[in-house]
């Protein structure tokens, strides 16, 4: 009976602890002194109290919501109804305004829900307009653009860097759903490799990828040992 009985109280104590591993804290990174956490919640996830990841179901296309304040910037749009909604819950939550919107790249997955975001007050940066290390300002955050060749035809794809905090936001450069699709038709593998080394250079502690989860340098890792194989053979 007591066995039974403690037996119980184990495994409801382990179910506990893996909701709390599954939904909770998936790791720490500590930037500039400031430990910033990255939560995977119901609807999005959660890198420190500022940015917010939301990933859709086709491929794990991930659009970012870069937060200062009240003002808001937004990478990439998804592409189904779904990813629109659960951003607009969360603008809507926190009493949000889209200031600009950046497009990494035109491939529809990230650019299918442009309209649904865009008025007329909201800039739009693309790779046909933006500036190889323009500065988007949004409240005290300074967001780099960088020209990131390697996965579309040349000079169309843009990553981007989140100044003074270590985290890059690196579009389809980095894909953590399926690495081969890193280089896609138009892409070029050697310049992928070129990119990749200079991400890794830069040692970013907080990778966002164009789809799949969030993590760090165990992605690009991954990327620069799948795409130096394929060179060498």
């Amino acid at each position: 009976m007591i066995r039974g009985i403690l037996k119980r109280k184990i495994f409801v104590f382990m179910l506990s602890s893996l909701f709390v591993l599954t939904v909770g804290c998936q790791s720490k990174e500590t930037i500039n002194g400031k430990k910033l956490e990255i939560v995977k919640k119901e609807k999005w996830t959660e890198v420190g109290s500022d940015i917010f990841v939301f990933t859709g179901k086709y491929y794990s296309v991930n659009m970012t919501l870069v937060v200062s304040e009240k003002d808001a910037v937004l990478i990439d749009t998804g592409m189904h109804d779904e990813e629109y909604h659960n951003a607009m819950e969360l603008i809507k939550e926190k009493g949000l305004k889209i200031e600009t919107i950046i497009i990494t790249h035109e491939h529809n997955d990230h650019v299918a829900n442009l309209e649904k975001f865009k008025t007329e007050d909201v800039a739009l940066i693309t790779p046909d307009n933006a500036q190889n290390n323009q500065i988007i300002s949004v409240g005290d955050k300074n967001l780099k653009i960088m020209f990131t060749e390697g996965h579309y035809k040349p000079h169309k794809h843009i990553s981007i860097e989140i100044e003074n905090q270590s985290i890059l936001i690196a579009g389809d450069i980095i894909d953590n759903d399926d690495v081969s699709s890193a280089v896609a038709p138009g892409g070029e593998a050697k310049k992928l490799l070129e990119t990749l080394q200079m991400f890794k250079d830069k040692n970013y502690s907080i990778i966002i990828p164009g789809h799949g989860e969030v993590g760090g340098n165990e992605m690009l890792n991954e990327h620069l040992e799948y795409f130096s194989k394929k060179a060498n053979k």
